[in-house]
């Protein structure tokens, strides 16, 4: 690949301008068809593969662009292909590198076509994504209103860009535990998009996927199973592959806390273990494995089974520690983990791995120096409300 920059970067500098424009549109018209494109408020595990494949060459081509910085015939499909591009790497949990991208294309779409557009207010959606998903939910809040504004004053009433945007509020709202307001805006949502014959199932799971985690934090178990239902009933619309794998992970996993939260631990750990299986099969991400693990982990030790739960917590900081890089996310997540191993373990042990966490809630949040009372520290809240 350097070789490949080395031989690109050499002819370009032979190129007039009006040639090398030329030579960036038509690499950019084969790119936008190669990447994999998202359909906007789904999700795009049926194609991880082929974004693998070509995301060296959406990264090269954007470092190209930031070089020469030519004229771009068609920004919009510049800015979109970056958009598909920066939503693949948050789903397999690279943030950094999905932030760094996400903050250059800002540039370019403010310099070109204008942040107030669906360009821009996408935009908003996925930096607002990659943030929460951070735990700075004051700074996603305010992406994500940005971004129903913008969405809001360009589009009709029932655009189903305008239900992605309600979601993400829902979102936010739930990551901040207002429930009425989550619940509010997630309903938004599935109204829009329920209207729509030509809403994909996934995207109508998600919104159920939604709701049930807004209404299972305000304890409104019955209304949750039932939104739950609703997203198993659509399970035989998805295309086989990742793709059901994914949503049955996840609506096991939502299915699992319920059962958790109605005191039926037994069935609740059977239920996380088989989402635990079916996201290993998939090849889920990283995180969400160890989400996993962590949360088998916790069932475990309520069934007084205590070594077979630190067996699953290792498991999970094992996974948690294999994620490439050292995204404060990761950090979050070990924090977590490594204090249930510190509640349950004993003398030295216990003692390392207290201090483990809280050196990674440290790295988490900048601090330099411990904490004065870590009992007031809420370690389930450093992780998104998906994964909780």
């Amino acid at each position: 690949m350097s070789i490949h920059r080395f031989v690109q970067n050499t002819r370009l500098k032979l190129l007039s301008n009006a040639e090398r424009k030329e030579a960036f549109d038509m690499a950019l018209s084969t790119l936008k068809v190669c990447f994999p494109s998202q359909v906007v408020g789904n999700h795009m595990h049926n194609v991880w593969d082929a974004c693998e494949t070509f995301l060296v060459h959406v990264l090269a081509f954007d470092k190209a662009v930031w070089d020469w910085q030519p004229s771009l015939g068609d920004n919009a499909a510049y800015i979109n292909m970056m958009c598909d591009c920066t939503w693949y790497l948050w789903e397999i949990g690279q943030y950094d590198e999905a932030l760094r991208l996400l903050k250059g294309i800002e540039g370019i779409c403010r310099d070109t076509i204008g942040l107030h557009t669906l360009e821009g207010a996408r935009i908003c959606v996925n930096h607002g994504s990659v943030l929460s998903t951070l735990n700075r939910y004051d700074e996603a809040g305010k992406l994500f209103e940005q971004g129903l504004r913008i969405r809001s004053e360009l589009l009709p009433k029932d655009d189903p860009l305008l239900a992605n945007s309600y979601m993400q509020m829902g979102n936010y709202y739930t990551a901040q535990g207002q429930v009425d307001r989550a619940v509010r805006a997630h309903k938004q949502a599935i109204e829009i998009r329920a209207k729509s014959a030509e809403t994909p199932a996934g995207i109508m799971i998600i919104s159920h996927f939604n709701i049930c985690r807004s209404l299972l934090m305000g304890s409104r178990l019955d209304e949750a199973e039932a939104y739950l239902s609703k997203a198993e009933e659509l399970e035989p619309r998805l295309d086989p592959g990742r793709e059901v794998l994914y949503y049955r992970s996840h609506r096991l996993y939502i299915l699992g806390n319920i059962m958790a939260a109605r005191g039926n631990v037994k069935d609740a750990h059977a239920i996380h273990v088989e989402s635990y299986n079916i996201r290993v099969q998939a090849g889920s991400a990283q995180y969400a494995i160890a989400a996993s693990s962590h949360k088998i982990g916790t069932l475990l030790e309520k069934l007084g089974e205590r070594d077979q739960a630190i067996a699953s917590f290792r498991d999970a900081v094992s996974l948690l520690e294999s994620v490439l890089g050292t995204a404060k996310a990761k950090s979050a997540r070990l924090a977590r983990t490594e204090i249930k191993l510190a509640e349950i373990s004993s003398g030295q042990e216990a003692a390392s791995w207290r201090a483990r966490a809280h050196q990674h809630y440290c790295d988490a949040f900048g601090f330099e120096a411990p904490v004065e009372d870590w009992s007031q520290i809420d370690f389930d809240a450093l992780v998104p409300p998906i994964d909780r």
